[in-house]
Order: structure tokens, then sequence, then C-alpha cells
């Protein structure tokens, strides 16, 4: 069956926000379709060209990708009931995947910036040299923190995703409210079963090397920083009221 004429769903989200979990608990209980989680590659490539050339993007998004992914769904699974993907690499253009497959089922996962940004920090994003510098996206001036770089992409990203997919779901929630997932399964026409949930809230995926001390050790100065940057996207999702 071709692409176009199945369902699909797009989770979208940031880095260190719970996508490696959820795309392999929806894979677990849906194997009549096909589920990715950060299956291609190539979409690295948009990571700082997307927001700022997003014709460039959409032409990536209706050519080679497409072909990549109608490839991939053959390969994988060409009887598929559907195609999902759970992914943060979409985040600068989603709204390109959207003109693409405007079919398509969609959802904003958010994970609170407090835990996020220490967690993409501790993985080396947003360094001021070497380890994951490429994905910054913007010019930062030099005098900014990793801690400022950092909360500034996670309110970047999230903003762009909440222009094209209004509905979110907070990572907190589905790993504690049965009712949630209920109602984030029903959003994408998807099945998770209780059973499985129950057991996968306590696997930790890819976890953090835990260098970097929790929020409540942060400095003053340094909590302020992250707030600045981040502070009103927070907000948007019921994070950082106090």
């Amino acid at each position: 069956m071709a692409l176009m004429d199945i369902p699909m769903f797009f989770v979208f989200g940031l880095p260190r926000s719970g996508t490696t979990w959820l795309g392999n608990l929806v894979a677990r209980c849906n194997k009549e379709g096909l589920v990715c989680h950060e299956a291609h590659n190539s979409d690295f490539r948009m990571d700082t060209t997307a927001p700022f050339r997003p014709w460039e993007a959409q032409g990536y998004v209706d050519g080679p990708r497409h072909d990549r992914v109608t490839k991939y769904l053959s390969d994988k699974r060409p009887t598929a009931d559907f195609y999902g993907e759970v992914t943060p690499r979409l985040r600068y253009f989603s709204a390109q995947i959207l003109n693409r497959y405007p079919h398509a089922r969609h959802i904003h996962l958010v994970r609170d910036p407090r835990a996020t940004v220490r967690s993409m920090i501790q993985f080396g994003y947003y360094s001021a040299s070497g380890g994951r510098r490429h994905r910054v996206v913007a010019p930062y001036p030099d005098k900014w923190t990793q801690i400022e770089r950092t909360a500034w992409a996670w309110a970047f990203g999230h903003h762009l995703i909440r222009q094209t997919s209004p509905v979110s779901v907070r990572l907190e929630d589905l790993l504690t409210n049965w009712t949630t997932v209920e109602m984030f399964a029903d959003h994408l026409k998807i099945r998770i079963e209780k059973g499985k949930w129950e057991k996968s809230r306590t696997v930790k995926v890819n976890p953090s090397n835990e260098t970097m001390a929790p929020w409540e050790s942060w400095t003053e100065e340094e909590q302020d920083s992250l707030v600045r940057m981040c502070g009103t996207e927070a907000r948007q999702y019921g994070y950082l009221e106090t």
C-alpha cells in the first residue's frame, strides 16, 4: 500500500523529552503498524537551515525524505496498517511535514525544561565547542552560557511545534496518569495497553550521565537564566508557574 494511502501520525518533541521511551511503548502496542523513532538520519541536515530557510525544508520533505520514508516502509513492513514517527528530529520543520501529509494525525510532546535542559547539557547539546555544537540553530552571543543556549533552544523548538501542533501532552502526565495516556492514544487513533504502560514507566531509556546537579541545586543565577530564556514558552504548558 502506498504511503499516502495509509493512516499516519507524528509525535513532535525535543531531544531528551521521552521520545525514545514513548516510541518504544507505542511500537510494542501496535505491531500491525510501523512506528519509528529517529529512523531517518538525513533529518539532521535540516537542523540548522529549516527554521530560516523553510522552502529548503519543504523541498527536502516533499522529495528525498518522502522517497526515503516510502522505501523504509516497503523494506520494513510493506503490509503495515499505518505509519508513525515519534521523534525530536522534526522539531524545526513540523510545518513542512504536515504540509506534505495533511491527513496525518499529530501531537506535541513536552517535558519540563528544568529536566530537559539539564539532560541535554549532560549529553553535550549546545556546548561552546565540540560535542553537539552543530545542533545550534541561531547565532548566539558569545556571552551566553550553555544553560542560556540550551534553554533558548528549548523554547524556540517548542514554539515552532506549537504553531502547527497546538494539542500538547506532557511527558510527566504520560508517565503518571493513565487517563492522559488514553486521551493521547485516542487522539492518534492508536492502542496502548495498560499493562505494558505500567511496566514501562520505571524503565530508564537513554539515561543521562548525571554530571550536572538537579534544578534544586542550581545557583540562583543559573535558575534565573533558564527562566529568562524559556519561561514564557514553558508557561504555555503549565511549567515554571512559581
